[in-house]
């Protein structure tokens, strides 16, 4: 999605600079683009699924908005404060978009999180006494999770 403000040349050469600097350190960059167009050739008929958890939220719904062939979205602990996602985005998504948060996450609350899931058109699930790490409520975020990263792992059980 091309804005005024946010226009898909400056992602791309963003996206370049970042494997560029990663290819000099000889560190590994994870690049939700390269990925995504490798497993589209690998796997073309699989069910894609992203999540993305922290600032990767923004990145992973980003991708599957610009992207396409991702069948459901999975926002973890979306950090709303650092970053602004956009209606757009989740609007040109046609999946599933499921958004997980802890009420005592550092980086986005539950009012934040009610207000980006409508506005992305979302469901939300939060984790009473949780924060933006969810250490007191891994195994519960575990089970509510699978479910939207891969129902057919459910239907085998």
């Amino acid at each position: 999605i091309n804005t005024g403000d946010r226009p898909i040349t400056r992602l791309v050469e963003y996206c370049e600079v970042l494997r560029s600097v990663g290819r000099d350190k000889n560190v590994p960059v994870c690049d939700q683009y390269v990925v995504g167009e490798e497993l589209k050739k690998r796997a073309p008929n699989a069910k894609i699924t992203v999540c993305g958890y922290s600032f990767g939220t923004w990145v992973g719904l980003r991708a599957a908005s610009l992207e396409g062939g991702v069948e459901r979205v999975a926002l973890v602990a979306p950090a709303v404060r650092i970053f602004k996602f956009v209606k757009a985005d989740g609007l040109s998504f046609q999946g599933r978009l499921s958004i997980f948060l802890g009420d005592q996450d550092e980086f986005c609350d539950v009012s934040e999180a009610e207000e980006l899931a409508q506005s992305l058109g979302a469901s939300l699930k939060v984790f009473p006494g949780s924060d933006h790490f969810f250490l007191k409520s891994r195994r519960k975020m575990a089970e509510e999770i699978v479910p939207v990263l891969a129902p057919e792992l459910l239907q085998s059980l």
